[in-house]
């Protein structure tokens, strides 16, 4: 968990679950919240300007590999 910026469990005490509960679930709640709470605006707003979703994805080169 080192890697996601939280403190080492030798710093979370006795009940590390607990405490690694806290440190993570913001965390986790913000990437599932993701989608919802930053994309949909965005593109919400990309297409109030007039942008257009179908035909520039239509134009993309396909990724075979």
């Amino acid at each position: 968990m080192a890697s996601l910026r939280s403190p080492p469990s030798s710093e979370m005490g006795e009940e590390v679950e607990k405490n690694a509960h806290a440190v993570l679930l913001m965390p986790i709640e913000n990437c599932l919240g993701w989608h919802q709470n930053t994309w949909a605006p965005l593109q919400q707003q990309l297409e109030d300007l007039g942008f257009r979703w179908e035909k520039f994805l239509a134009e993309q080169p396909r990724s075979l590999g």
